[in-house]
Formats: structure tokens, C-alpha cells, sequence
């Protein structure tokens, strides 16, 4: 799961409750930026396919 994915699940989850969808998006444009940066700032990566070159 990417940074997008969380940002984008954060959002459709956001607007099936009946947030407002400015307010869902921003929410979701939030996380995903701050994953991304977590992401950049700390090293954080996913595992790779087994058998995958690095």
C-alpha cells in the first residue's frame, strides 16, 4: 500500500460518512503527503516480491 492508497482510502471512507468532500480530500491529501515525507525523511519502504532483484 502506497502513500496514495492511504490518502485515497482515508477520502472515499471520509465521504461515505458524509464528510464534505472538500474536507475528505484535504484529509486524504494530508495523509498522503505526510507518509510520503515519513516515507523520504525516514527511510520507510515496503518489502519487495521474494525473488525480486533489489
Amino acid at each position: 500500500m502506497t502513500a496514495l492508497d492511504l490518502g485515497f482510502v482515508l477520502f472515499v471512507s471520509l465521504a461515505g460518512l458524509g464528510v464534505d468532500r472538500l474536507a475528505a480530500g484535504g484529509a486524504g491529501m494530508v495523509v498522503a503527503f505526510a507518509v510520503r515525507g515519513g516515507a523520504l525523511r525516514f527511510g520507510w519502504s515496503l518489502p519487495g516480491f521474494p525473488g525480486s532483484p533489489d
